[in-house]
């Protein structure tokens, strides 16, 4: 079962890698358009606005999703748990409502322990911790071994990897994916806040892949604050948002996320607080909000620098030959890839729109 299929379409033709759908996209000059879950577009087409919204109504939301997908399902549920405010508000909700998590996995951005390093994962870590064998089975951390570094040597191995993803630190497309792809398992992501795009003095709920799109291809993956089957979830949550953005960010054309293109972080903390979704540590939300380029944050900088002291200086020259190996193969191609850093990615795509009303959510287009 497909719980959340997404997809780059070029023509006729599906795929979940974009290099791939680049590739074909040469030989049939079809530009690949990225493409989320049809029944979640057709659940959110023409629903209505909440007459009552409010904080509390959101989070009741939030628990209804999980304790339907905790009875209706016979696999066990594994949170894949990144620290920040999505990963562990569902974390918490299950906790305190009595809804079992048979798993809890964080993948570090380290191979040997470093508390600064760590520092964003931490806190989640010992919450989870101390519910393991109660609320949650098991809490498993993953670091990347040696044998995992050596994906940059693999022949074209950004073919390999989900969605847009370029990762210079291994994440769990390479040191876990065959575990993520146990069809016993329902693999629950915090991906993602409502995104919207603003077009013409019009509002569309509208996503990006370099979000969810991680996940593309690990077919029991469910976003659970993108659930089709809790439509009432997003369009709260998208409401309580737009009432809560200043207007001048809604009249010109945009493209609005938490973490993106807003400068002002007391703003983004107070919609998280009306969200029922910060953190309870200030310094981990503002962390998370507006991080600079994947290979210049200080994940990466740690990650590299332990390398150095184990005296695998050659990861960080391979990858990014590697990206030079990806801008020649593809540098001709229109809105494919740009520089991000010292590195290149490539240059987001927006799923289908869907209008936001004043009175309810419109039409799919």
């Amino acid at each position: 079962m497909i719980y959340f299929p997404q997809y780059y379409l070029c023509g006729e033709k599906k795929f979940t890698n974009i290099f791939k759908a680049f590739d074909y996209q040469k030989i049939s000059g079809h530009f690949p358009s990225y493409r989320i879950d049809p029944e979640l577009i057709d659940s959110l087409t023409n629903i209505k606005r909440p007459k009552n919204l409010s904080t509390a109504y959101i989070v009741n939301l939030m628990i209804k999703g999980l304790k339907r997908i905790r009875q209706v399902s016979n696999k066990k549920l594994r949170l894949c748990l990144g620290g920040g405010t999505d990963s562990w508000t569902i974390m918490k909700l299950c906790v305190e409502n009595n809804i079992f998590l048979d798993e809890v996995v964080t993948g570090l951005p380290t191979v040997y322990e470093n508390a600064r390093a760590d520092l964003e994962y931490i806190p989640a870590l010992r919450y989870a911790k101390k519910y393991e064998g109660q609320g949650i089975g098991v809490v498993k951390i993953v670091r990347p071994e040696m044998k995992e570094l050596n994906y940059v040597y693999e022949k074209e191995w950004y073919k390999k990897t989900s969605g847009p993803v370029l990762p210079c630190r291994p994440s769990f497309w390479q040191i876990y994916k065959e575990e993520l792809s146990d069809h016993n398992y329902i693999n629950l992501t915090g991906y993602d806040k409502p995104e919207f795009k603003v077009e013409d003095g019009k509002i569309f709920l509208c996503y990006i892949d370099g979000s969810v799109g991680e996940w593309m291809g690990i077919e029991n993956s469910m976003p659970v604050l993108i659930d089709k089957n809790n439509p009432e979830l997003l369009v709260a949550m998208a409401y309580m948002m737009l009432d809560n953005i200043p207007k001048k960010f809604l009249k010109k054309d945009n493209f609005i996320k938490l973490g993106g293109n807003f400068t002002d972080k007391k703003l983004e903390i107070d919609i998280l607080n009306k969200l029922g979704m910060a953190t309870e540590r200030p310094w981990l939300n503002f962390h998370y909000l507006g991080k600079k380029p994947y290979d210049q944050n200080l994940k990466t900088k740690y990650f590299y620098k332990q390398l150095e002291s184990i005296n695998m200086n050659d990861f960080r020259r391979q990858y990014f030959a590697s990206m030079e190996e990806i801008y020649e193969e593809y540098k001709e191609l229109p809105h494919a890839l740009q520089r991000d850093g010292k590195g290149i990615k490539p240059v987001g795509r927006f799923s289908q729109k869907i209008s936001i009303l004043s009175d309810g959510f419109g039409q799919a287009s």
